[in-house]
């Protein structure tokens, strides 16, 4: 669930204000002079499980409301930025700024990546260290199984099995054995 617009923006809002935390599919980071140090575990952690918002300017210890001292546009192109740089493969983020509450905000909605891709994970830890997974209103070191799966799951998305044999065709197949594989 991505934020798209102001009225997306006041539901995950409210959501969170009635929760009193951040969500799976939302985290609020005040970044008011500069972008958080965790924030690519969180673009990893999304684009590894079901995408997510990352918003900026809005201070969860203030009751969700926005910081004064935000600079929108610098944020904007830090966290684009960070996005590339700092993550493998590089997540290329919808960003937007909206205003709320008289005060803009950076929305930055990451996408899930397909299984090819994953994991997706912060580049300085490496993908043992660095591949983070989201659950409630964190985001988690994957373990090693959740890690090898995701590997095992890139080989077989990439049919590497599958090769084409020139001059064939289906004449070619022995009709016992293609009836034999049919029937099951």
């Amino acid at each position: 669930m991505h934020i798209l617009n102001l009225m997306d923006l006041e539901v995950a809002i409210g959501d969170m204000r009635r929760a009193g935390t951040d969500l799976t599919a939302y985290e609020v980071k005040t970044a008011s002079s500069e972008l958080p140090r965790d924030l690519p575990a969180t673009i990893s952690a999304f684009a590894n499980l079901n995408g997510g918002s990352i918003i900026l300017g809005i201070s969860e210890k203030a009751g969700f409301h926005p910081v004064d001292d935000f600079d929108a546009r610098a944020a904007q192109a830090k966290i684009a930025q960070s996005a590339r740089d700092l993550v493998s493969p590089p997540v290329v983020p919808d960003i937007r700024i909206l205003e709320f509450e008289g005060k803009p905000v950076v929305i930055a909605n990451i996408p899930e990546f397909a299984p090819k891709l994953k994991p997706c994970f912060v580049k300085k830890l490496g993908q043992i260290n660095g591949s983070f997974i989201r659950t409630g209103d964190g985001d988690h070191h994957m373990s090693l199984y959740e890690i090898d799966r995701f590997v095992e799951n890139q080989q077989r998305t990439a049919r590497n099995d599958v090769a084409l044999i020139p001059d064939s065709s289906l004449s070619d197949l022995d009709d016992v054995l293609l009836a034999s594989w049919l029937a099951q």
